[in-house]
């Protein structure tokens, strides 16, 4: 499962993730960067932030630990090292790959998995994005 900001990072069942800093080369999180493993105090936060979405790809929301260096800021913490406490498959993203499939692959993380509607997991301008991406792929131009 990749990250929705950092698609280069990877969360691997039953191992947590490890921030490291992309740019400063620092141990991560530092107070002085944006570096850290990102967490929200709940999905209002989230909703108001947007999420980053690539087309065909599931997206899944997951409330998550974190722990070791801790740093709290403006929108919510930023760890040292993570892992989920519960994952929510978006309904509507799963594409071709099917819900049943992905929840089985979810469920290898060892915490619990559910769907959650569209509408409760992103914001209005992501739910709109989405919404255009899914018509676009089944109506491609001629």
């Amino acid at each position: 499962m990749g990250s929705v900001s950092h698609r280069r990072i990877e969360w691997h069942p039953g191992q947590p993730l490890q921030a490291v800093c992309l740019t400063g080369g620092h141990p991560a999180p530092s107070a002085g960067c944006a570096c850290g493993i990102h967490a929200s105090p709940d999905r209002r936060q989230l909703l108001d932030h947007g999420l980053c979405l690539v087309p065909g790809l599931p997206l899944v929301l997951g409330r998550v630990a974190v722990w070791g260096a801790v740093v709290r800021d403006d929108h919510g913490w930023r760890g040292q090292y993570a892992y989920p406490v519960e994952l929510s498959l978006v309904e509507g993203t799963a594409g071709d790959d099917g819900t049943d499939r992905l929840l089985a692959l979810l469920a290898r993380y060892g915490v619990p998995v559910d769907t959650v509607p569209l509408a409760e997991a992103v914001g209005d301008v992501s739910a709109a994005i989405l919404t255009f991406q899914a018509m676009s792929s089944r109506n491609p131009p001629s």
